[in-house]
């Protein structure tokens, strides 16, 4: 058997070839191009939700009066420079220490940190500990700051302690 040959000169089994090459490039080139819309418009949202993120709540438990509660997603930035602060901060001795501790009014912080996954929670007055995976560390005058100018509220309105 012979294969006939068009006017061009090909066989039917070269258009055949020819003509599966085609489909296979139109084919792959459609994927490449969905793939690429659908990696450009998640890029964006990988932009606006990507790296650290950090949600801060205040609780006043003793109702403190002039301290409100509170839940904030704070910026990107801020998380960044308040995990940093977590991450400095001394660990504490563990007993036979005993800490004697100014009066805790009850204002407790907790943090809770996406990527990486951290929580964590602080005392505003008394000691001013933060405690991280059940192991407490000394805050710093900085990270009290920077949780202040993160959420736009001094850390515990009646003590103005900012």
């Amino acid at each position: 058997m012979t294969a006939r040959i068009n006017s061009r000169g090909f066989t039917v089994a070269e258009i055949l070839i020819i003509v599966a090459v085609l489909v296979l490039l139109v084919s792959l080139g459609s994927f490449l191009y969905v793939q690429h819309h659908n990696n450009s418009s998640s890029r964006s949202t990988i932009k606006s939700y990507a790296g650290t993120g950090l949600t801060i709540k205040r609780d006043n438990s003793l109702n403190q009066p002039g301290v409100d509660n509170f839940s904030i997603a704070v910026s990107y930035s801020s998380a960044v420079t308040i995990l940093n602060d977590i991450y400095s901060l001394k660990l504490l001795p563990k007993a036979p220490y005993a800490y004697q501790c100014p009066i805790d009014d009850g204002v407790i912080y907790t943090f809770n940190f996406v990527n990486p996954t951290l929580n964590a929670m602080a005392s505003a007055t008394g000691c001013q500990f933060v405690t991280v995976n059940n192991k407490s560390y000394q805050s710093t005058n900085k990270f009290w700051n920077d949780v202040s100018n993160a959420t736009h509220e001094p850390v515990d309105p009646d003590t103005n302690l900012q």
